[in-house]
């Protein structure tokens, strides 16, 4: 299954928080299954999960940022992958924070 399929973000720049996994009663846990997340597909097509350490921000390209710098840059196609069914029925959610960020078009690269 699939929290998020497979896209790319439209604009520049995405920034991403670490994930947050909360039980029903919005404590915090772990993510009920080590596969679930979100995943990356790189340029060669392998799939990587990605796993953003707490306190930190990733970032990743969007079709803008490919298409102004000629396809130098490549927008990312990601998912975030749910868990398994075996670990979908214990009411843990996945909480993030995305920043969708658009600097001005005329910007150098």
């Amino acid at each position: 299954g699939s929290w998020c399929g497979w896209h790319r973000d439209h604009g520049s720049l995405t920034g991403l928080t670490a994930a947050m996994f909360a039980s029903e009663d919005g404590h915090p846990t772990d993510c009920p299954d080590p596969q679930a997340g979100l995943y990356v597909k790189a340029r060669a097509g392998q799939l990587q999960r990605v796993l953003i350490p707490e306190g930190h921000i990733a970032y990743q390209l969007g079709e803008v940022a490919q298409a102004l710098s000629g396809g130098l840059l490549c927008a990312t196609p990601h998912c975030v992958k749910a868990p398994s069914t075996e670990c979908t029925n214990n009411g843990i959610s996945r909480n993030t924070f995305a920043v969708f960020m658009q600097p001005h078009w005329d910007e150098q690269l």
